[in-house]
């Protein structure tokens, strides 16, 4: 999807916090091709509360990473959203994952943390992502992103065609 094997962040992640475990970019933020834009809205790593102690979920370590998954998997969920087929959207979660896994890994993260983290979205999008996209699509509703980042991704799009 995006090619992060070699991960360069042209300018340092700068976030503020909202509510609720919700984070909002305080400016671009980029990382190799992929742009993420001024406003978009993450929620850190899903990581269960048990975990925080050994996987914090807003580490601002494993933060770039994290940011750069939750924004390619809502780019495919507003691609899902406006028509495009299950397996296409099932495989670009998978790319996803493995764009976070080597992201992770540019990062410097270590193996052990970096495998934890990446079988976590795996086995989210293979257990949880197929239901999902299930459920949704078989009762005609789009898959929940934040209002501001469809906005955000909407005019990306736009402006890139």
């Amino acid at each position: 999807m995006v090619g992060i094997k070699e991960m360069r962040i042209y300018r340092a992640l700068k976030i503020s916090p909202l509510h609720t475990r919700r984070y909002m970019l305080d400016e671009d933020f980029t990382v190799n091709s992929l742009t993420i834009p001024n406003g978009f809205v993450t929620n850190g790593a899903n990581i269960p509360r048990v975990l925080y102690p050994v996987l914090p979920p807003n580490d601002p370590i494993v933060l770039p990473a994290v940011v750069v998954h939750d924004y390619l998997c809502d780019v495919v969920k507003y691609a899902f959203n406006r028509g495009a087929s299950y397996k296409d959207a099932l495989n670009a979660f998978k790319q996803a994952d493995d764009d976070f896994n080597d992201a992770l890994e540019s990062l410097s993260i270590s193996n052990t943390r970096r495998r934890v983290y990446f079988w976590g979205v795996a086995i989210y999008t293979a257990l949880f992502r197929r239901a999902e996209l299930f459920f949704y699509r078989s009762r005609n509703k789009p898959l929940p992103i934040y209002k501001r980042n469809i906005s955000l991704i909407k005019n990306r799009l736009d402006t890139t065609r």
